[in-house]
This record gives structure tokens, C-alpha cells and sequence, in this order.
């Protein structure tokens, strides 16, 4: 090959670095001619300036050292070392200057011919390229068949080994690169009938096929395929394994393509599986493609194997834990009022649930009373009372009312004559002596008032104190006499009346009072008794109409007297009051002015006329 026959920018700029050192001494290398295979041994010849003598020349081709076979102050030849590579450094030195650097080529690789050029999948697996320039480092070498890469097995100069590359068809060109520089093979085309797994090869054709749905190709470059095994499936063409069914659905036969989801009420738990599973009892599977089946959740049943859905616990009955396969009753004093309960409810307060597996419960009836989850009412016993159905606790009958027996539905007024002091009595209180209830439903007897009392226990009413006799407190069981000096004059007196001044009252028990008899007199208020008054003797007396009045009378020692003036023997007023001395007493007066034309002048006792 030759540098010679074409100029380039390169070319120039070596020219003007030779002007500049044609003056020094400098070598200068302008280009260089020659063929420059891989193998070497071809000879280089180098042009340029001031070259010095062959035995101190020394050429470097990238990095290999050649010794020249002739030297000319303006060429060198030399037999090119074995190499590859292009735009490789090249410099002549001699011993004490290097020249300048120029870039120097190994000729590209050529492909001419390779073996085998057909092949079905055979046990060669190498493929031999013939053709010149392939250098024997392959590590700088690369090849490939179908634009797919063929690793290097070894390499001559005229000679390359690969490793034959998956490919399918034919039409497949040929590539290598050493160092750099490519060849592409034009003359003709690798056919490598190779199948890759999932595919296989027509014996017949050489066509490369995708296996069929229903069958596969697990291994390369297969004539034939195989049948789907049942519990797999293979859903498009070109599988290299079959897939086993998923959990939740099952493949029957062999050479399916689908796989068929497990029906309502059954299920596959694993994958690959031929047939599908009944939900268990006490279980369900409520739709296609269950890998599992489901526990019947609280409330529900599934007695038998196969349901796709559970059953409600009817009323009446309960299920408290997932997955049964029955109900329970509900318990006396419980009730389950509908379907699908997980548990039941006790009877509420005032009902009542006699039986098993009830659905509602009973209203304790009026007269009865049920705490909650009974299972039977309970009579209201005595001393409490329930009005109406539903009761969940009797009512403890109020104070002032009673009943005797249990079952009561309303509690009995205490009768008049007795009394219920407190709440919840089965039994009354009779009012005792000094006491009355005058009314059924009284919570306490009443004290006799005043002037009134109850000799009897059970009294309904009070008695007032006859006449002559009273009763000052309450709660008197009998009424007393009058005292003698008093009287009572009408029933119902709470106290004696006093005698009044000019009467008297001898015997207790009196309803009226006796009149002093003339030439008697009393103590006072409250006389029982009378006293012959004491004789009064006037001794003289002078009486002026007008004016002034004297009267003389005799007197006991210790007595008192009074001097009084009235105009009618009724309405008296003392003029003047006299304390006896046993001797005779002259008294004078001025006597009012009469309104009536009339004047009585008396001498008596000072308390009295």
C-alpha cells in the first residue's frame, strides 16, 4: 500500500516541519510505501530528511521495533513487523534524534470464504472464516453472523475460528473487526437452521416454527414439540414450558391452551392442579377462580361439602364461631328474632322466653313482673303489685296502701279504722285507742283532736266530750267530768267553763251552773260552793239629791265591804271601798249625776253588790 499516490492535509503539515528542520539536521519523515499485511515480513520504505547511517537507524511501528535493510539520507527500508491496527505511531530514530511521528495502517482484514455454510443445528459448533489480515491477538479481534455476536475461538493470519452464534434462516452476513478495521463478507450468506427454545426446526423445510398453543419446546433447536401435560396449559404459540395452572383454577386434559377457573363451591389451593376441590362443610366459595374456600362466617352454616354460599341460621336459632356446620338453639330466657345471628338476645326486662329456640318473647302479664333473660314471670308477691304487662320488677305498694296476697295487679287501699305507714306492706295497721282513720288509703291514724276521743281501737271517727264533761289534748281515749266550780255545756268541749260571778257549780260533771240565792255570795269565778252572806246593819244614813251623801254601817273585822251606786239594780259602780274594822263605818259621798231620775245606794262585799 502506498501513501504516495494521494496528498493529504497531514502531508503538509510534515512538509513545513521538514523546511523548518532541512536547516538543524533534524530527521524528518514525509510519508511512507509499501504493502502492510498482518503477518509482516513486506517492506517499508520510508521518504523524508537527513536520515543517518544503517547502523544506527532504528524504525518504531506502535510499538514494534524493526532494523532497516537499507538507509539513504532521504529514505529507509525496513520489513515490517507482524502487527494490526491503523493510525499507528511511526518514527526512525538514530540513536541520538527521533523524527517526527507519522500514522501508519496494517491493511484491513478480508474475508474470502467460510465452513460450513449451512447448518441444522449440528454438533459442529464452530464456524471457519478464510481470507488474509485477521493477525493472531484475539483479543483485538470480533465477529459476528447476523449482526449476533460469535466469540473468537483462535485466530491465523489467513485464517479465523468462531463460535457458531444462535440465528435462524438465512440471509445472515458476515463481520469481523481486527483492531479497529472491519471486512464485511459480500459473497454470500451464513444459514444456520437453529430453533430456540419455544421454537423448533421443519425437517422438510428448514422453517423455524413457533411451537402451537397447547404444545411447547423446552429445549433449542427441537424437530417436533410436546403436548401440554394436563394441569397445564400453554396460552400462546412459541412456549418453551408449559404453565401449570394457577391456584384457583385446574387443566383436565393434555394439550390445553387455558386453563379453566375453579367453579363456585369449589377451588384449587395449588397450582398445576387437574381438578378442582368442593368447599369443605362448614365453608363456602362464593365465586369462579378460588384457590381457597372460605370459613362460614358468624351467624351462617354450610352442613354440606360444595356451597357457594352460606346459609343463614333461621330465627330461632344462633351460630357464634366461623366455619359450623349448625346452628344452635337459642337457650331458654334468650331469643334470636332473625335469620343469620351470631348470637342471641337474653329476654329483655319484663319478658320472658320459656322454651328453646324461640324466635320473640312474652310480655310478663299484668300481675307478674321478669328481670331480663328470665324464663318465666314471677308473681308480684305480697306488698307490691305490678299494673300492666312488661314489668320487669313489681312495684312496692305506697304508703297508705296494702295487698295481702302475691299476683297483685294494684295495691288495696288501708281501709277506714287502719293505716299502711310505709311502702311495701302486705298488711294494714288498726288505729289504736285515742286514734281514728277516717278514710280508707291513710298512711297514718290521726290523733282525736280537742274536745274529742276515741275510746276503741279500728275507730273510723271521733267522739266529742259529752256535755259536762271535755278533753283538753289529743289523742285522748276518754273524755273527763268537769270539775265541781265548772261546767261543760255542749259536747265537744276541750276545757270546763269557769261559774261566773253569782253562780256556782256544786257537782262535777255539770252542763250548767246554779244563781246565788239571795243572802248567799261566793268566792268568785269558779264557785263550787255558796256562803251565807254577813248581816250589814245600817246605822244611819242622810241622802241629798245634790249634794253630798253619809251613810254609817256596821262591820266585821276582816271583811271587806264595798259602798257601790246603780240607778238599775243591773250595772253597779263602787264609789268607795271599805276594809272592815269590827266598828261602825261612816262613809260620805257625792253620788253621780242621775240619768235616770233614779238612785240606788248598796253596801256589800267589795267582789260584789
Amino acid at each position: 500500500m502506498s501513501a504516495i499516490s494521494s496528498f493529504r492535509p497531514a502531508a503538509l503539515a510534515l512538509a513545513l516541519t521538514c523546511l523548518l528542520s532541512m536547516a538543524s539536521g533534524q530527521i524528518t519523515i514525509t510519508d511512507w510505501v509499501g504493502d502492510a499485511p498482518t503477518q509482516g515480513g513486506s517492506l517499508i520504505t520510508v521518504y523524508g530528511q537527513n536520515f543517518g547511517a544503517p547502523q544506527n537507524t532504528t524504525i518504531v511501528v506502535g510499538g514494534a521495533v524493526a532494523q532497516p535493510d537499507a538507509v539513504t539520507p532521504a529514505s529507509v527500508t525496513f520489513k515490517l513487523p507482524a502487527g494490526t491496527g491503523m493510525n499507528l505511531p511511526l518514527i526512525v530514530t538514530d540513536g541520538a534524534n527521533n523524527s517526527n511521528q507519522i500514522l501508519f495502517s496494517y491493511d484491513p482484514p478480508v474475508v474470502t470464504s467460510f465452513s460450513p455454510e449451512r447448518d441444522l443445528a449440528s454438533s459442529t459448533p464452530q464456524i471457519a472464516l478464510f481470507g488474509k489480515n485477521f493477525g493472531v491477538n484475539v483479543g483485538v479481534i470480533s465477529a459476528s453472523i447476523g449482526g449476533n455476536p460469535a466469540p473468537i475461538i483462535s485466530s491465523l493470519h489467513d485464517k479465523l475460528t468462531i463460535e457458531k452464534p444462535i440465528t435462524a434462516g438465512a440471509d445472515n452476513e458476515i463481520e469481523i473487526t481486527v483492531d479497529g478495521q472491519s471486512a464485511l463478507f459480500t459473497s454470500g450468506r451464513w444459514i444456520n437452521l437453529t430453533s430456540p427454545p419455544g421454537y423448533f426446526i421443519n425437517p422438510g423445510s428448514g422453517a423455524v416454527l413457533p411451537a402451537p398453543v397447547g404444545r411447547y419446546a423446552p429445549d433449542p433447536n427441537m424437530t417436533s414439540t410436546l403436548a401440554t401435560p394436563a394441569g397445564n396449559y400453554t396460552p400462546i404459540v412459541g412456549m418453551r414450558a408449559a404453565i401449570p395452572a394457577s391456584p384457583g383454577y385446574f387443566v383436565p386434559s393434555l394439550g390445553s391452551s387455558t386453563q379453566l377457573p375453579a367453579p363456585a363451591g369449589s377451588f384449587t389451593a395449588a397450582a398445576g392442579m387437574t381438578s378442582a376441590t368442593a368447599a369443605r362443610a362448614g365453608h363456602y366459595v362464593p365465586a369462579d377462580g378460588m384457590s381457597t374456600d372460605l370459613e362460614t362466617p358468624v351467624g351462617h352454616i354450610n352442613p354440606i361439602p360444595g356451597a357457594d354460599a352460606p346459609l343463614a341460621a333461621p330465627v330461632g336459632r344462633y351460630v357464634p364461631n366461623p366455619g359450623q356446620t349448625s346452628a344452635f338453639s337459642a337457650p331458654p330466657g334468650h331469643y334470636a328474632p332473625f335469620s343469620g345471628m351470631s348470637s342471641t338476645l337474653p329476654a329483655a326486662a319484663g319478658h320472658f322466653v320459656a322454651n328453646a329456640g324461640q324466635s320473640s318473647q312474652t310480655p310478663a302479664p299484668a300481675g307478674s313482673f321478669a328481670p331480663s333473660g328470665a324464663t318465666s314471670a314471677t308473681p308480684a308477691s305480697p306488698g307490691s303489685y305490678a299494673p300492666v304487662a312488661g314489668m320487669p320488677a313489681s312495684i312496692p305498694t305506697p304508703p297508705g296502701y296494702f295487698t295481702a296476697v302475691g299476683g297483685s295487679t294494684e295495691p288495696e287501699p288501708a281501709p277506714a279504722g287502719k293505716f299502711a305507714p310505709t311502702p311495701g306492706l302486705s298488711t294494714c295497721f288498726t288505729a289504736q285507742r285515742g286514734k281514728y282513720v277516717p278514710v280508707p288509703g291513710m298512711r297514718s291514724a290521726l290523733l282525736a283532736s280537742p274536745g274529742y276521743f276515741v275510746s276503741e281501737t279500728g275507730a273510723q271517727d271521733q267522739t266529742p266530750s259529752p256535755a259536762g264533761r271535755f278533753v283538753s289534748q289529743s289523742g285522748a281515749s276518754s273524755a273527763v267530768d268537769a270539775p265541781a266550780g265548772s261546767y261543760a255545756p255542749i259536747p265537744g268541749m276541750r276545757d270546763a267553763l269557769p261559774a261566773p260571778d253569782g253562780s256556782y257549780a256544786p257537782n262535777p260533771g255539770s252542763t250548767s251552773v246554779l244563781k246565788v240565792p239571795a243572802g248567799f255570795t261566793t268566792d268568785g269565778p269558779g264557785a263550787a260552793t255558796i256562803s251565807p252572806l254577813p248581816q250589814l246593819t245600817i246605822t244611819a244614813y242622810t241622802l241629798e239629791e245634790n249634794g253630798d251623801n253619809t251613810i254609817s254601817f256596821e262591820t266585821a273585822n276582816g271583811q271587806n265591804y264595798g259602798l257601790f251606786y246603780t240607778e238599775n239594780l243591773i250595772d253597779y259602780t263602787l264609789l268607795q271601798f271599805v276594809a272592815g274594822t269590827g266598828a261602825v263605818v261612816t262613809r260620805t259621798f257625792t253620788p253621780p249625776v242621775s240619768q235616770t231620775g233614779k238612785r240606788f245606794y248598796v253596801v256589800g262585799p267589795a267582789e260584789a253588790p
